[in-house]
């Protein structure tokens, strides 16, 4: 299964046109682009046994000001509470990274499709979205809650998909 999950999802990145890199065997790490242009790290870690993929989109690899860290702390946080059904925002508080998290358990699957593995991309979309925009308050004097509750708000006009420049899911 793993061959088809790796297959799956490096055909995926490349109709997409994202360039990516195999660390080891189950590590694949890519650039993708947001619908405002933003570059996201992703990183798939893929599962053999079970068949699990776990997709991780990093949220701060652009330095925040040290004394912003609380504040980045409480979004996460509150982000996580509130859209945790579309996945988990999550922190690494050693290194400061911020990340959201999103898995698919593919054991009831008899094959992996790349449109399977855009899917999973698409539905990040929402999160990094509603990341995106109340992340941008960070150097203001908005509180999380208010940031990330403005961010909702917009979201539901905005309704973004993770890639709107061609046909993700097609085979």
């Amino acid at each position: 299964m793993i061959d088809t999950i790796l297959s799956a999802a490096t055909k995926c990145l490349k109709k997409s046109g994202y360039d990516f890199e195999m660390h080891g065997v189950d590590d694949l790490r890519f650039f993708c682009a947001s619908q405002s242009g933003t570059l996201w790290r992703g990183q798939f870690l893929i599962s053999e046994d079970p068949p699990l993929v776990r997709l991780f989109i990093f949220l701060t690899d652009r330095p925040y000001p040290a004394d912003k860290e609380s504040w980045v702390r409480e979004l996460i946080l509150r982000a996580d509470n509130k859209l945790g059904v579309l996945g988990g925002f999550g922190m690494d508080l050693d290194a400061g990274v911020g990340f959201f998290r999103y898995g698919v358990d593919f054991r009831e699957s008899l094959i992996v499709t790349p449109k399977d593995i855009a899917q999973m991309l698409n539905s990040t979309a929402l999160g990094l979205a509603v990341w995106e925009r109340a992340y941008g308050f960070v150097h203001g004097h908005v509180s999380p809650k208010a940031a990330l509750n403005s961010a909702l708000i917009e979201a539901q006009v905005y309704q973004p998909t993770f890639n709107d420049g061609g046909d993700l899911t097609s085979d």
